[in-house]
């Protein structure tokens, strides 16, 4: 798929999108929170995309993604296991939306009220993950399953209560896409989320022995959770 769109200005675009969800929702409970350290990175040197969920309390007061405890060990394993000289230059930080909540299950709260902006943002930032990639060509590490995978099992069925799988739009429009291109599925690799120590002990559960657990392996073990994904059954 040619991409009409330069790095810069997809980057540009989604700022500009955050401003206009926040305006249109200024007299709502919503906040819409944009990752200002996009704003000093070179796309020649960004060797990573890394997709968390959404702003919590730490993201919405420095206007920055991964700041708090799932931030150090982002770092961390971005460093140790990725050979990562810079986290904040050499990997290009999302979420699955920028709506703000102080913990991902708190976005349910918005539905049904706010289904459409829920959708909308998910959906948006899925489509900017994907464009992005093809300009840099680069593996995207997802964190997180955003409510959608409970005993072995990823279930995208998209209620609109306070049941609802919070971030099921984004998988949704992830799947679709990957599923249209083969490639860009190749460069997805899905695993639980960084926060509470979930995502190193997701890491030595699947090796028997830890001194295994190198890059090669680690994105072996990523490519489980995206193909039940792709498996998965609507």
């Amino acid at each position: 798929m040619q991409n009409e769109k330069s790095f810069e200005e997809l980057l540009s675009e989604f700022k500009e999108q955050i401003k206009e969800w926040t305006n249109q929702y200024r007299e709502t409970n919503l906040k819409f929170v944009y990752n200002q350290n996009l704003d000093r990175l070179e796309n020649n040197e960004i060797k990573y995309i890394l997709v968390g969920d959404n702003p919590g309390e730490n993201e919405l007061n420095q206007n920055k993604y991964f700041v708090g405890e799932a931030g150090l060990i982002a770092k961390w394993f971005f460093k140790s296991e990725l050979n990562i000289t810079s986290f904040e230059d050499e990997v290009l930080i999302l979420n699955k939306t920028p709506i703000h909540s102080k913990t991902t299950n708190d976005l349910n709260d918005f539905y049904p009220e706010y289904l459409e902006v829920m959708m909308e943002s998910q959906k948006y930032m899925a489509n900017l993950i994907y464009k992005l990639q093809k300009i840099l060509e680069c593996r995207i590490i997802i964190v997180g399953s955003g409510g959608c995978r409970n005993s072995g099992f990823w279930d995208f069925q998209a209620q609109t209560n306070k049941n609802q799988k919070s971030l099921a739009f984004f998988y949704l429009e992830i799947k679709s896409l990957a599923q249209n291109d083969r490639d860009f599925a190749g460069k997805l690799f899905n695993f639980p989320h960084f926060s509470v120590m979930q995502f190193p002990r997701y890491l030595v559960n699947n090796v028997e022995n830890v001194e295994e657990l190198n890059e090669n392996k680690i994105f072996e073990i990523g490519e489980n959770y995206t193909n039940e994904i792709l498996s998965s059954v609507l």
